[in-house]
């Protein structure tokens, strides 16, 4: 039996590494590969960024989303994995990638969410504050069991802007005009909350408030 070189099962050892451990990239030759870390990103997403393999697996899901919906459609990524403002209190992280199976639910809110921004319905300095949600940080976070963070199908959004009343009525009235009138052809899901943050997700035609409850919905008004 001939005796098989060290250099060569080193060869064999390295190329089943890559095929079997190597996170697939979703940009191709058409889109360009993202730049996850921005000059003003935050020193808490940097130093997310550098632990284990968080900046592969986040680079994966930003290719993802901007092959399917562009890249000026995509909000940064720090803002897309960005989890719940009680992390910190739910011994959580601030940041994490959803599971890849649960990658495509994303599409249609954040369709619906460009389309909003576009029309003016909301401010342009709207940002995207709370994605995806594991089920123990949800149920921490006073999240519906059947929250559609669980499913990364929502966001909540936010504007600096809101800090002022007028501005802050003003934006709830035009988006629950459109929930009223075109909310059934996007599955528009809309909570609106007393501090302003407003949820999205099309995953179903229904809105609440206060609760969780169509009862304390702003747009019962």
């Amino acid at each position: 039996m001939k005796k098989i070189s060290l250099p060569f099962l080193l060869i064999i050892a390295m190329g089943l590494q890559m095929l079997f451990f190597a996170t697939p990239s979703y940009a191709s030759s058409k889109h360009t590969v993202a730049s996850i870390e921005k000059r003003n990103s935050s020193a808490s997403f940097k130093r997310w960024l550098k632990r284990g393999f968080n900046r592969r697996r986040a680079i994966a899901y930003e290719n993802y989303l901007i092959k399917h919906l562009g890249r000026n459609n995509v909000p940064r990524m720090e803002q897309m994995l960005l989890t719940a403002r009680s992390w910190r209190q739910c011994r959580q992280s601030q940041y994490q990638v959803p599971p890849r199976y649960l990658w495509h639910k994303m599409l249609p809110t954040l369709r619906l969410y460009v389309k909003l921004k576009r029309r003016g319905i909301l401010p342009r300095d709207t940002y995207v504050r709370s994605t995806y949600r594991n089920p123990r940080l949800n149920s921490c976070a006073g999240g519906a069991r059947r929250s559609s963070h669980r499913a990364n199908s929502a966001v909540d959004i936010w504007s600096p802007s809101f800090h002022s009343r007028r501005v802050k009525r003003r934006t709830q009235n035009k988006i629950c005009k459109f929930w009223r009138q075109q909310g059934r052809r996007y599955n528009f899901g809309l909570g609106i909350y007393r501090t302003g943050s407003i949820h999205i997700d099309a995953t179903e035609y229904r809105m609440w408030g206060k609760k969780h409850t169509m009862r304390w919905s702003y747009c019962r008004r």
